[in-house]
């Protein structure tokens, strides 16, 4: 029989159907638990370990391959029978606790904690150390308001089967996991190299074989046997969601919680390469492996160390150029509106060694300095002065009658009439100066006669 036929066979759907059916009946339930491949395999698995031997040949002429073929098929097809298992024991359970199958999630402690319970009423009584503190709590508190019933002796003898047919099952499915973790370095090198033994053989049975985990895209791999944890209504916090059996690779356990999630992608991506270069049988020795894991180390030193430093940068040049400030009436109106007063500069000064007087309103004081000491002069205004140009000075003295002398009458006296009244408003127009030909020294020249 081929490999890659072997890893493939999942079973057929008529054979899923009939199993369905079969669900009153255990022997239905475990066809390849009872096979005789499986007990010849488990036989062949204990030679091989005893004797220690190596595979000198190739791969496919090696006695021992076939074995190993074997091994990872049926650790698949056990898994798939333990499922159906546990559905057969939790639905007679369910008459008598129907809340345990929630309580524990994983199938041995499940079918432990149902030959330690069985039916007795007292759960306080009995020995659940197997299981953790806090599901032991719940476990107990829950069985005291349970609707379930105490069970026959028929359907309590049709459990316990079950559950030592369970535990039977799951040992032997952890002996075949191991003896195919230990010789994975033949079966699938390059994967191997990157997830470990362990991890890889995982892979290889939930996926059902070597192929088919070839053709699983890189972010399915990452959901591969993710479990539903029951939080039993502590905390979630700890918990990762879609957390697969990929993430107990070293690579991405040891990497730092926040950059996991970005760890496992990169590492679900390559053990998907690696899974499809080992399918078409290349690179036997694990030489494409050993490269993708360097890549892998590689990317995950780019991912845990720390960002750049952020660098201080200097100051610019200060600009030397004095700034145009504005200036002029408006700006000085400006100041004077808004620059300190002298009530202000004398409320801010102390003297030393006389207390302030405050005056205040309600729960509000407000000490006033040195205001009123002294001459009790408060502020002095000062009025700017500006210098009238000279031209405008004699325009002013000469068109404002405000100007004018307090000597000023409008009596005056003349050496021809004497006293004369004349109007001090009115202002004698100066006459044009004299141009120097405004004499005249050329006559105008005599009119032609007829």
């Amino acid at each position: 029989m081929d490999l890659l036929d072997d890893l493939e066979s999942l079973g057929s759907e008529e054979e899923q159907e009939e199993i369905q059916m079969d669900m009153d009946s255990l022997q239905g339930l475990t066809r390849h638990a009872d096979s005789q491949l499986l007990k010849s395999t488990l036989e062949q698995i204990s030679n091989y370990q005893l004797m220690n031997r190596e595979i000198t040949s190739r791969l496919e002429e090696d006695e021992e391959y076939q074995t190993i073929v074997n091994a990872n098929s049926l650790s698949f097809e056990l898994q798939y029978e333990l499922g159906l298992v546990k559905e057969y024991v939790s639905q007679r359970f369910a008459r008598r606790f129907p809340e345990l199958v929630s309580l524990i999630q994983t199938g041995r402690e499940y079918m432990m904690a149902v030959k330690t319970i069985g039916n007795e009423e007292n759960v306080s009584r009995l020995d659940l150390s197997f299981l953790q503190p806090a599901t032991v709590m719940v476990i107990n508190v829950t069985a005291t308001t349970t609707s379930g019933r105490l069970l026959s002796g028929e359907e309590l003898s049709e459990i316990m089967q079950g559950c030592d047919k369970y535990l039977e099952m799951d040992d032997s499915k952890q002996q075949l996991l191991a003896y195919v973790e230990s010789r994975m370095t033949l079966l699938a090198p390059n994967l191997t190299k990157i997830l470990q033994s362990n991890v890889a053989a995982k892979l290889i049975a939930i996926a059902g074989g070597l192929t088919n985990l070839a053709k699983i895209p890189s972010c399915n791999v990452l959901v591969l046997g993710a479990n539903k944890l029951s939080t039993l209504g502590l905390s979630t916090v700890w918990l990762g969601k879609n957390r697969g059996v990929i993430y107990q690779c070293e690579l991405i356990a040891n990497a730092p919680s926040d950059v996991q999630r970005k760890v496992a992608r990169v590492v679900s991506g390559r053990a998907t390469l690696a899974a499809r270069v080992d399918a078409a049988r290349e690179s036997p020795d694990g030489a494409i492996g050993q490269m993708y894991l360097q890549d892998i180390q590689r990317k995950i030193d780019l991912l845990v160390q720390p960002p750049p430093q952020k660098q201080t940068k200097a100051l610019p040049v200060p600009d030397e150029i004095k700034k145009k400030r504005r200036g002029g009436r408006r700006a000085r109106k400006m100041k004077e509106r808004m620059g300190i007063t002298e009530l202000s500069k004398a409320q801010n000064r102390m003297a030393f060694g006389e207390q302030e007087e405050e005056v205040g309103f309600g729960d509000e004081t407000i000490g006033l300095g040195m205001v009123g000491s002294g001459s009790g002069k408060i502020r002095q205004f000062q009025e700017t002065k500006i210098k009238m140009p000279i031209k405008k000075q004699k325009t002013f003295h000469t068109n404002n009658p405000i100007a004018a002398s307090g000597l000023a009458s409008s009596v005056a006296f003349t050496p021809v009439k004497g006293i004369e009244l004349e109007n001090p408003d009115l202002v004698k127009k100066e006459e044009p100066k004299a141009k120097y030909f405004g004499a005249g020294f050329f006559r105008p020249p005599l009119p032609k006669q007829s």
